[in-house]
């Protein structure tokens, strides 16, 4: 097996991404997979929406989201592999080629207040809580003007942490 870059795998996957989870939105409430196989790996993604309405995942709903990556040949997860993944909504009515996917990628690596996903599935979020009457929203990851607070949630009193067990 030829050896797996993770840039070309990120394109792949990247662009795999942009132009399934449309077609996925369009079906019913579901589980739905779909899978990519390319230079002996195989990804799969399942979308399953969380709604119990029997429709199709809309905006402010909640749906899980499953990525799966495997050997073609053993089966077996593969492992050691820094993966990124974003999720950005199209622009146009056809899908992006892998030129327009690297250079998203590209920009969504450097971290570029400019070039931002519509979901990044690669950050997290510290929440502080103050002595004060507020929480702090830190984004590790990011920072802009030497500060990586995010925002303050403001209280009515100061919290309190619950100590029962």
């Amino acid at each position: 097996m030829a050896p797996l870059t993770i840039r070309p795998l990120a394109v792949l996957f990247t662009l795999f991404l942009l132009t399934s989870i449309t077609a996925l939105a369009q079906e019913p409430a579901k589980p739905t997979t779909q899978k990519l196989v390319e230079q002996g790996i195989a990804i799969e993604l399942t979308v399953a929406p969380q709604s119990q309405n029997g429709t199709r995942p809309k905006a402010a709903e909640d749906a899980s989201i499953k990525f799966t990556i495997t050997d073609t040949t053993t089966g077996t997860p593969v492992k050691g592999l820094n993966l990124s993944a974003w999720l950005s909504l199209r622009q146009a009515e056809t899908p992006p080629d892998a030129q327009q996917c690297r250079e998203k990628i590209q920009a969504y690596l450097t971290g570029s207040m400019r070039a931002r996903p519509d979901v990044d599935l690669n950050s997290y979020y510290i929440l502080a809580l103050n002595k004060s009457a507020d929480i702090s929203v830190i984004d590790p990851l990011l920072g802009f003007g030497g500060s990586k607070l995010l925002t303050l949630m403001m209280m009515k009193s100061p919290g309190a942490e619950n100590t029962r067990s």
